[in-house]
């Protein structure tokens, strides 16, 4: 049965033929989940990137990073095997080259898998190690980020004295 993406004037075969739809639209998806679910919680598209106007231009492995982060944080709960998997990559990279803002937020990432798999002690050694990193970089954004996620986390876990410390 011939696809129905397919005119008698355009085949795309021909002109791409290693293209892969599947792939395409789950391109589309993202970027449209991305900017749909942050236009519509008034935040800002990278709600956890730095704004670099007060740090040096990132180099090319520190934007690699941080586009490997951004996506493994969108894939979280639609694709959690897929997110850890990019998470962990990205903290390789970060580690090899010291980017301590990207270790932090690929940390924060597994340990978001991890409280979401039911795996709590793994999650909080994860957020732990996130927090330390964020301290050493002494950048109170991203400071307030790992407060306010390790807050949610004794919350969600029954631990409210724990949480008020954070909250």
């Amino acid at each position: 049965m011939p696809s129905p993406f397919r005119s008698a004037t355009f085949d795309c075969d021909v002109i791409f033929p290693m293209f892969n739809y599947r792939y395409f639209l789950l391109l589309l998806t993202f970027l449209f989940t991305l900017t749909y679910s942050s236009q519509a919680a008034g935040m800002d598209s990278r709600p956890f990137l730095p704004s670099f106007s007060s740090f040096a231009t990132p180099t090319k492995e520190e934007q690699l990073i941080d586009s490997l982060n951004l996506l493994a944080f969108e894939l979280r709960n639609s694709f959690p095997d897929s997110s850890v998997s990019l998470a962990v990559k990205a903290l390789g990279l970060a580690e090899t080259r010291n980017y301590l803002r990207g270790q932090a937020i690929a940390l924060n990432i597994q340990g978001i898998y991890h409280k979401n798999k039911g795996r709590r002690e793994i999650a909080k050694k994860f957020y732990d190690q996130s927090l330390r990193i964020r301290q050493r970089i002494g950048d109170p954004n991203l400071l307030a980020e790992q407060y306010l996620n390790l807050g949610n986390f004794f919350k969600q876990g029954g631990e409210l004295d724990s949480a008020l410390l954070f909250l």
